[in-house]
């Protein structure tokens, strides 16, 4: 998986573990959530839309563990 990929993987996954922490109220949490998720997706799309791929395979290769 790209380095990119995962470091807003991991960011991701901060923000969230963060906004548990920090959020007393359930639905004003679940906003933030949801806008963090949303945001994430966006990135994601991004990703897909701009990166040049040679074939589907490179596709499939560049969103694989490593």
């Amino acid at each position: 998986m790209s380095q990119e990929l995962i470091s807003k993987f991991s960011n991701f996954e901060l923000q969230l573990a963060e906004l548990k922490f920090a959020c007393d109220d359930p639905i004003e949490e679940s906003k933030k959530a949801i806008a963090l998720i949303t945001d994430f997706l966006d990135q994601i799309q991004m990703i897909l839309t701009t990166h040049q791929f040679n074939s589907l395979q490179d596709e499939l290769d560049y969103f694989k563990k490593d």
